[in-house]
């Protein structure tokens, strides 16, 4: 299993928040704040808007993601990802043959 970047496909949400996020680490490492009060500005400084819908929960993915490893938020839930030898290893065993593609099936397509 890998830890994934949830932002990984580089959405648009995802990556604004880490901006301002991570410039707001910046400025508390700077002025030495830490813990409860670093949570608090860090959720201080939500860019977009109101605290509703797709970019809200992007800012909330987010904020775990430079959080948890400050030991400041839970993180993010490991994903499963299977790699290219765990395909080919699937492949081999006939295990992935209902996903056939159009030169294994026979379709021509």
């Amino acid at each position: 299993m890998t830890r994934v970047d949830p932002g990984a496909k580089t959405n648009y949400w995802w990556v604004a928040s880490l901006h301002v996020i991570d410039a707001e680490l910046a400025a508390c490492a700077a002025e030495g704040v830490t813990g409860a009060a670093l949570v608090k500005r860090v959720r201080a400084v939500y860019p977009f808007g109101e605290r509703a819908h797709w970019p809200y929960q992007e800012w909330l993915k987010a904020v775990r993601w430079r959080l948890a490893p400050l030991g400041l938020a839970t993180p993010l839930p490991v994903v499963d990802v299977m790699t290219a030898q765990d395909r080919e290893t699937q492949m081999q065993a006939g295990q992935l043959d209902m996903f056939a593609t159009p030169t294994t099936d026979g379709g021509g397509r």
